[in-house]
């Protein structure tokens, strides 16, 4: 029996991508439809959008009433950004499968999907390399000043001092503190090697021994902590997570430490943050992550000097569509041959 296909397609993934990306599938007996939702946003209300459902759930958001109509008869359900509702979990009758261009779950009630038999399967890794290349960026941005450097140049001063002075060292022997070891903190960890720096890492949902057997030592977080010249976030934000790195912990870390955060804000206290970079308590900082995004024009983050700002970009690159949609479909071109799926989640 023929297999119907929907596609959720957004500002992100649009109509085209998703059309050229999933049509083969239709040799395989299966027929693609596209619905367009929340098309008419920019991406900085479509990001504004996503952390209200990370927040709150999928329910948190407005259903489409095309897709609740259209989910009814379907078998597949591609999304990318866009919530599935529980009304959309509701309405349909034969799915089978929601298969999501992302790595994350938190736009679907997986509670509800188990409940119902639907399978899930993900796009892991589709941003890993992205945000590592990014993440060593910032690390040389900020503590080699290439941007503050940038900014004086253009304001006609040649800068002669920086915050860090006394500071900046290379990354050849910097005990470099990776929180976090899954698809970016090791993509983070051996882009590193070749600098020479010493790679620590905490992450508790990791076996120790796979760490070390990739060369690097695993320690507790307050080891990390207390040793680290450079501590880079790379969990993913859960009730576990959630301001995991407090005022007790910055205190923990050396005046001369640098943070660097590429993953998620609710990860750092960013009001206690805020305070460590005021009082010099840390040297400095890169961020790509706030609490509030945009992040607002009388921030106080926005009048320090020591620390890296940049407007959430280490996921974005050229190639993020087409690595996302040829992780997917290879996974449901499995499924639509009887194949095992092997980016399939547990429920």
């Amino acid at each position: 029996m023929s297999k119907k296909i929907l596609c959720i397609s957004d500002v992100g993934i649009n109509s085209d991508h998703m059309k050229n990306g999933f049509s083969f599938l239709e040799q395989y007996d299966a027929k693609l439809e596209i619905v367009e939702d929340l098309f008419n946003h920019s991406r900085g209300e479509l990001q504004a959008f996503f952390r209200k459902m990370e927040a709150e759930g999928p329910d948190a958001l407005p259903e489409n009433k095309e897709v609740l109509q259209k989910i009814k008869d379907a078998d597949i359900l591609i999304g990318h950004l866009n919530p599935i509702c529980s009304s959309y979990l509701d309405a349909a009758e034969h799915l089978e499968v929601v298969a999501l261009l992302r790595s994350g779950m938190e736009n679907i009630d997986r509670n509800k999907a188990k409940e119902a038999g639907i399978r899930l399967v993900l796009t892991p890794g589709r941003i890993s390399a992205p945000v590592a290349d990014y993440t060593v960026g910032l690390m040389l941005a900020e503590t080699r000043n290439i941007v503050r450097g940038d900014r004086g140049m253009r304001s006609g001063i040649w800068e002669a001092s920086y915050p860090n002075d006394g500071r900046i060292h290379t990354l050849r022997n910097a005990v470099i503190g990776l929180i976090g070891y899954g698809q970016v903190g090791k993509k983070v960890a051996a882009r590193l090697v070749p600098f020479g720096a010493k790679i620590i890492v905490y992450d508790p949902y990791c076996r120790p021994e796979d760490i070390e057997a990739d060369g690097f030592q695993p320690v507790s977080l307050e080891e990390l902590l207390k040793t680290c010249d450079i501590m880079s976030m790379h969990f993913r934000l859960t009730e576990d997570t959630a301001k995991m790195i407090g005022k007790k912990e910055l205190d923990m870390m050396k005046p001369s430490a640098y943070i660097i955060n590429t993953a998620r804000a609710g990860l750092i206290d960013e009001e206690a943050l805020v305070k460590a970079l005021e009082e010099k308590r840390i040297t400095g900082a890169a961020l790509d992550v706030y609490m509030e995004e945009p992040l607002p024009a009388e921030h106080p983050l926005r009048k320090l000097d020591n620390v890296t700002l940049s407007p959430h970009l280490a996921g974005v690159c050229c190639e993020l569509e087409e690595l996302s949609m040829e992780i997917l479909a290879a996974d449901l071109e499995r499924y639509l041959k009887g194949e095992v799926m092997v980016n399939e989640v547990k429920l």
